[in-house]
């Protein structure tokens, strides 16, 4: 820890937020020291809490830790975390060890599984290692002749010294789109298992994930070769390190740093705009400074907010935006450029009947008028008007204290399908950034009404929303029912109809017809051929990009300087 390079790392993972403590083993030499929760009452163990303050003073002793340092997230459910000499087999060092009592249990890490974390385990690496390797702790060992993060890399390609289009880089495709997938460093971009006890993973947030094991055997828009590719997608993996609510800058503006020193010609090619990545935090790009490095690339979202920052009030943040060097002109999204995609509903069994089910019994039979007209499932918030923009609180206002028998807004848990499929229509307003109503209100045959102003849904710009869903203003809700009231049986027949002819493009698993993957590469293949067009560009100050540069460049190399390899 005395190391500058170590404090750095600390102190950047104390500000933002997470477990500020560490300890030091007194009873053996340095080289046989390991990562092994050791008793709160161990007489050989130093205990520290990390501090804003300079080095040498960052690490502060303590007499002992607090005990809820030694609780973590198993299995969905905090319990604590036990010494691994208390779980069979000392997991084989392969994972954590947690209960409430001894022995406790095991949780592996990604490759393993298993009592004791003995058996391999392929589901817990990117694409199973494209079955070209074998997983470790998350990541891939490769088989010789395989690279990369899934071992999905065979060949590996230079600009043909005769073929002038290749080496002055303008050689690549235009007829059709060819994506070419960098391979990250550990340091600008790192899977789950870097940590031996907590692990905060919300499947909610996985579309990345899947997007990027099914793009891994996609080679109809897959290609190894970057000189024939038009796009390029920057694996980032920015969930593992930011999870749902951290700011993303710093880890944006490190991995396209990356990129344009170790692969300038690509880069400068269309100066990044031509890249990718996928931010699928609740506020999306919302986070991200106004420098072209890290606002150039296309982002793929949850949350399409697009609003003047001026104009920027009672949103999710709002006292944070206007202070910091975001994007004034478009602050988190801007639809010429970037691409809202659905979120993974990941709580549903694998069962590819359920959407088809709720429409057969929608379009045709008894089903055709639902127990309810309208229904919404999730909190009001009274004192939190920015959580959804005021829609929540007009909603609960003018609609849920009317008590009509027709409304329902359960304040106990229902299963969202049992509920969605018992209404004709359903409330979908965002919630502290993008919600996850959507989908789910879709496959149950319940025609979405959208109440959330300035932002885009998934796919919008591919997807006729006119055909499916209401669109609303918060302005509207005090007429809401009226609106609603006046649709006919026939109009809500064929909102229904359409509904069931797009319902595919909100799903992500393609064994239960989810085409999510398809409609992101058409939204992707929709940006390039606005950059071709020269459709957006941007507008703001030299001298105002060069300042925020500058703040953010300092920021970055004090808390993640690049490691000494």
């Amino acid at each position: 820890f005395n190391h500058q390079r170590g404090v750095n790392y600390l102190r950047s993972i104390d500000n933002w937020g997470a477990m500020p403590y560490c300890y030091e083993r007194t009873d053996v030499p340095a080289e046989q020291r390991f990562t092994d929760p050791p008793p709160a009452s161990d007489p050989n163990v130093k205990f520290f809490l990390t501090s804003g303050g300079p080095p040498p003073d960052y690490l502060r002793p303590m007499e002992k830790l607090p005990e809820y340092v030694y609780k973590g997230s198993d299995r969905g459910i905090e319990a604590p975390v036990l010494p691994l000499d208390d779980c069979p087999a000392r997991c084989n060092e392969r994972g954590g060890c947690f209960g409430r009592q001894k022995p406790g249990h095991c949780r592996c890490k990604g490759g393993w599984k298993g009592q004791s974390c003995e058996e391999t385990d392929p589901s817990g690496c990117f694409n199973r290692c494209s079955g070209n390797g074998e997983c470790q702790a998350g990541f891939c060992k490769c088989k010789e002749g395989f690279w990369g993060m899934d071992c999905s890399r065979s060949k590996a390609y230079e600009p043909d010294p005769n073929k002038a289009l290749e080496v002055n880089g303008s050689a690549y495709e235009r007829t059709r789109l060819r994506i070419y997938r960098y391979e990250m460093p550990w340091y600008a971009a790192f899977q789950l298992n870097t940590d031996d006890l907590h692990e905060d993973y919300d499947k909610l947030y996985s579309a990345f994930e899947l997007f990027y094991n099914q793009f891994s055997h996609d080679w109809t828009v897959h290609t190894e070769n970057p000189h024939e590719a038009n796009l390029f997608y920057v694996p980032l993996l920015d969930y593992y390190r930011d999870h749902n609510l951290s700011p993303v800058h710093e880890f944006v503006w490190r991995g396209m740093m990356y990129i344009r020193k170790t692969y300038p010609q690509l880069y400068n090619r269309n100066r990044g705009k031509d890249h990718f990545l996928w931010l699928p935090g609740d506020l999306g790009a919302c986070w991200v400074y106004d420098e072209p490095l890290v606002q150039n690339p296309i982002k793929i979202v949850h949350f399409g907010l697009q609003i003047n920052a001026s104009e920027y009030t009672h949103m999710p943040n709002y006292h944070w935006h206007p202070k910091h060097p975001t994007n004034k002109e478009y602050s988190c999204f801007k639809l010429e450029k970037d691409v809202v995609a659905p979120c993974h509903m990941p709580d549903d069994p694998p069962d590819v009947n359920k959407p088809e089910e709720a429409f057969g019994a929608a379009l045709e039979g008894e089903g055709q008028r639902r127990q309810h007209l309208l229904a919404f499932l999730g909190g009001i918030r009274h004192h939190q008007p920015e959580y959804s923009g005021g829609a929540r609180q007009a909603f609960h206002h003018y609609v849920v204290s009317r008590n009509l028998p027709s409304i329902t807004h359960p304040n106990h848990y229902v299963k969202w399908r049992e509920l969605y499929r018992r209404a004709t229509f359903c409330f979908v307003p965002y919630g502290d950034g993008w919600g996850n109503r959507l989908p789910p209100t879709i496959m149950a045959a319940c025609i979405p009404v959208i109440i959330q102003d300035y932002v885009h849904q998934p796919f919008d710009d591919v997807l006729p929303y006119l055909e499916f869903s209401i669109r609303l203003r918060v302005a509207d809700i005090p007429a809401l029912l009226d609106i609603l009231q006046a649709i006919s049986q026939e109009q809500i027949q064929q909102y229904r109809q359409s509904m069931y002819k797009w319902w595919h493009a909100f799903g992500w698993i393609p064994e239960q017809g989810g085409e999510a993957y398809n409609y992101t590469l058409k939204s992707l293949h929709k940006k390039l051929y606005n950059l071709w067009g020269v459709h957006y560009r941007r507008t703001r100050s030299l001298a105002r990009s060069r300042s925020s540069a500058r703040l953010l460049r300092q920021m970055v190399e004090t808390y993640y300087p690049p490691p000494e390899l």
